[in-house]
């Protein structure tokens, strides 16, 4: 699609010897982490021309592949990855370890960050269609291995501890949730689509971004880095801080602790400091 401002891609299969004319889609740049050692895996990115693309790290240790590149006239993050069902805990950890290092040194408050991958977590429950689960709620369900389970619960670890939320609720190969996609706002998501292909036994996943809120946001960057929580209130105008006060403090808070699974913890955690930073400000 002409209209695309990036295209992932897992198990590419690609290696050194496949001709880059073969893979050039015309208005675009090609971005790729090849498994050299084997046949399967890969990951590949395609950036329209324009946008200032860059690559920022390629990682590959035969088992994993993760590509990560900057779109600087979107403000954007782009990390792919794949890991394959039969991954151990070290193979992964490797390329974790690399993604949680990267995303320690950039200041994420000035990017849109898109970490999507074929992670192969088929025992997730996710929650999005639950009306009264949180955004990115999911259950752990038994039946794998302990080793399987702790790498979900690495990966699950690493998109909390930078408030990323996993947006995909449906399947994406046969009855199960394989692809996965987390961002650290929903703002820009206006409409997400997945469609079967004969291209593959994956289905392809089409997310649909606000441009009117993705020009405004790129245009008009703002620093948080050295902003104080006060400073922060005016962003703007519109804001009724009266109204989010009085929300707030007719939470029940004890309950949605005593309710809440580990992933909701975290966020009423995050949610109270909120409430009571408010309520300093305001006196």
């Amino acid at each position: 699609d002409s209209d695309s401002l990036f295209i992932c891609l897992t198990e590419t299969h690609l290696n050194e010897s496949d001709l880059s004319a073969e893979l050039h889609i015309e208005n675009y740049t090609l971005f790729g982490s090849d498994c050299k050692n084997r046949k399967c895996g890969g990951v590949a990115i395609y950036v329209k021309d324009g946008l200032g693309s860059c690559e920022e790290i390629t990682f590959s240790n035969d088992y994993c592949e993760c590509l990560i590149v900057k779109i600087e006239k979107l403000k954007a993050i782009i990390i792919t990855v794949y890991r394959p069902p039969k991954c151990e805990n070290v193979q992964f950890e490797n390329a974790l370890e690399i993604l949680q290092t990267y995303m320690s040194n950039i200041n994420q408050s000035e990017f849109k960050i898109f970490l999507c991958g074929d992670f192969n977590f088929p025992f997730i429950r996710w929650l999005n269609n639950d009306q009264t689960a949180a955004p990115g709620s999911y259950i752990i369900n038994k039946g794998c291995t302990k080793a399987v389970t702790n790498q979900a619960t690495r990966l699950l670890k690493l998109a909390d501890e930078y408030f990323l939320t996993q947006i995909i609720d449906k399947p994406t190969r046969n009855q199960n949730i394989l692809d996965l996609v987390f961002v650290n706002s929903l703002e820009y998501l206006k409409n997400i689509e997945i469609n079967k292909t004969v291209l593959s036994d994956h289905n392809v996943i089409e997310i649909c971004l606000d441009s009117d809120i993705l020009k405004r946001n790129t245009e008009n960057v703002i620093s948080l880095k050295n902003m104080t929580f006060r400073q922060l209130n005016f962003f703007s105008a519109e804001i009724i801080w009266a109204d989010i006060h009085k929300s707030l403090s007719n939470l029940n808070w004890k309950q949605l602790m005593d309710q809440a699974n580990n992933v909701e913890e975290a966020k009423i955690f995050q949610m109270s400091n909120l409430y009571e930073k408010l309520l300093n400000c305001n006196k």
